[in-house]
Order: structure tokens, then C-alpha cells, then sequence
């Protein structure tokens, strides 16, 4: 698991021209998509379970982000 990416910033680069670039954040890591995989031994009985990251997360949009510091 990447333990620690949430609350780290979602960069959006945008090539303007050939030596300019732009930087943007456009979100927030709010947590890790899990992948799970089980296998059974039938002739034994029993099984085994392992989760890991997919590499996927989950991004709370910047606009929600702001919203929400400005209720407080």
C-alpha cells in the first residue's frame, strides 16, 4: 500500500509552448483503491486472502476542497 499519498496535491501540466509549462492542482489523494485476491486449496481446505493497492486512488476535486475550508 502506498501508505501516506493522501491529502497530497493532483497536478494537472499543461505544455503552453515549448518552454513554458503550466502547473494546476486540480485535487486532493483522498484514499487508495484496494485489489483483492483470494485462492482456495480445495483439497486441504483452506485459503488465502492478500490485499494491495491497484495503484488507483480515489480525488476529492479542488473546487470541493474550497468549498469546504470556506464553510469553516
Amino acid at each position: 500500500m502506498y501508505k501516506g499519498n493522501s491529502g497530497g496535491p493532483v497536478i494537472e501540466i499543461e505544455q503552453v509552448k515549448l518552454t513554458k509549462v503550466k502547473f494546476r492542482v486540480i485535487g486532493i489523494v483522498s484514499q487508495f483503491v484496494p485489489f483483492a485476491e483470494q485462492w482456495l486449496n480445495v483439497t486441504h481446505g483452506y485459503s488465502n486472502l492478500v490485499i494491495s493497492n491497484s495503484g488507483d486512488s480515489v480525488v476529492t476535486p479542488i473546487d470541493a476542497v474550497f468549498e469546504l475550508l470556506a464553510k469553516n
